[in-house]
């Protein structure tokens, strides 16, 4: 029997449970504002959520903890999903999986299915993120839900349609589609039809994606779907740089940016800024695109947002590179490369490629100015230009290669992949 203290600390967690979802959590799980910005909300309440986490997996097969655990784990790990430490967010959403097996909560199990693949989406784990998406259909249509079956097929549609099985993913958006059209659900009609014109755009079938994307974007203007309607406006934008339309594509942008800052979508601004550097580089406005790249970084790190920061610090770095600006490079592309050996990132081979280059440049660039400096202070008979027979140049605490981390790897020179417009991530 759990003591009166087990209770008290129990009513304890609850109400703090209750506080965080008042004060900060939803607005995370709508992506409405930052993980930042909700720590500043909680203040010093954030340290207790671990506390309050951990003293509930103490108590776990204890029905009342157990549900306070689904309730931390479905609301509350959202926060460390967008801080990008998802390796604490799966452990939250495995053990919430676990205690809602056990007080039979069918509704949260399917949700931390859906949080669990999110992750795993992000971070290129695709096989994984299809098995939970897979899992969260199958709870969803035990329980005849229709509206979350359509969610979950849409999902496994987004994921077939990164990894390159089409086939699989028009499939899974075109029964989402009916799904919704039966119920009918324009919003939700409109979202599937987009993401049938997403498939279209990795083949680049580019007037079939243009025509779904137009077609969605008269659904959701109809409903008043801003979120959409701005994911639409950038996704136009990239087909209209793929065709050459740079001015075009710029306003594009620039509309679907302007209805994200009213929505407060910083997440959304900052993928879309990344975006439209690239055709304003395409164009020569060389500083321009600079600045849009640098504005995304900035506000990918005042979300906190791991993965953002990777994504928009290699989109900045690869065009310092592209520019010989390599010191600066440098330390943006460590910066993802660093995250994609966290998370086991498919990109991560092709960006230490290019970090490996930058590297022994920037090596080969210091020992030139070394030979060059020690030739132009040299004297007959090895005095130095001080006069006193030292050497000029200063002394270094490690060699040039240990200071700047060379690994010369066997592989050829990294091939370049032209730059392409990055789509933004599925919603939480």
């Amino acid at each position: 029997m759990p003591s009166q203290d087990d209770f008290g600390s129990l009513s304890v967690a609850a109400g703090f449970a209750d506080l965080l979802e008042a004060q900060g959590v939803r607005v995370l799980v709508h992506n409405r504002g930052s993980a930042d910005e909700a720590a500043e909300i909680l203040g010093e309440e954030v340290g207790q959520l671990d506390r309050s986490f951990a003293k509930a997996c103490t108590h776990a097969g204890n029905p009342p903890w157990d549900q306070l655990l689904v309730r931390f784990a479905c609301d509350c790990g959202t926060f460390f999903g967008l801080r990008g430490r998802y390796r604490e967010r799966i452990e939250w959403a495995e053990a919430g999986l676990q205690a809602a097996r056990r007080v039979h909560d069918a509704e949260a199990e399917s949700i931390l299915h859906t949080g669990i693949a999110n992750i795993c989406f992000r971070t290129g784990r695709y096989d994984e993120a299809v098995e939970h998406y897979q899992r969260a259909y199958q709870l969803s249509e035990a329980a005849r839900d229709e509206p979350q079956m359509a969610t979950d097929l849409l999902n496994l549609g987004l994921v077939k349609d990164v990894t390159g099985d089409f086939g699989a993913a028009l499939g899974y958006l075109r029964r989402s589609l009916e799904i919704r059209e039966r119920l009918n659900d324009a919003a939700g009609a409109a979202r599937a039809v987009s993401a049938i014109g997403d498939v279209h755009n990795q083949r680049e079938e580019l007037d079939v994606a243009r025509a779904h994307y137009e077609r969605s974007l008269e659904m959701v203007r109809r409903v008043g779907d801003r979120v959409t309607e701005s994911r639409l406006l950038a996704n136009l934008g990239t087909l209209a740089r793929k065709r050459q339309a740079h001015a075009e594509a710029m306003e594009l942008y620039r509309q679907s940016l302007a209805i994200k800052e009213r929505l407060g979508d910083h997440r959304g601004r900052a993928t879309v800024l990344g975006n439209l550097g690239i055709p304003l580089w395409e164009v020569g406005r060389t500083a321009e695109a600079l600045e849009s790249f640098r504005a995304a970084v900035a506000l990918a790190e005042r979300l906190g947002d791991a993965q953002s920061i990777a994504h928009q610090s290699w989109n900045l770095g690869r065009h310092l590179e592209m520019l010989g600006r390599r010191c600066e490079a440098l330390p943006l592309v460590a910066r993802s490369v660093s995250w994609c050996r966290e998370v086991g990132h498919p990109e991560l081979a092709e960006r230490e490629g290019l970090l490996d280059s930058i590297r022994l440049h920037l090596l080969h660039r210091a020992s030139r100015l070394g030979r060059l400096r020690r030739i132009r202070v040299a004297r007959p008979g090895g005095a130095a230009a001080g006069g006193d027979g030292a050497d000029a140049t200063p002394a270094s605490p490690k060699p040039v290669s240990q200071r700047l981390q060379i690994t010369v790897r066997p592989r050829g020179k990294p091939r370049r992949r032209a730059p392409s417009a990055r789509p933004e991530p599925p919603p939480p």
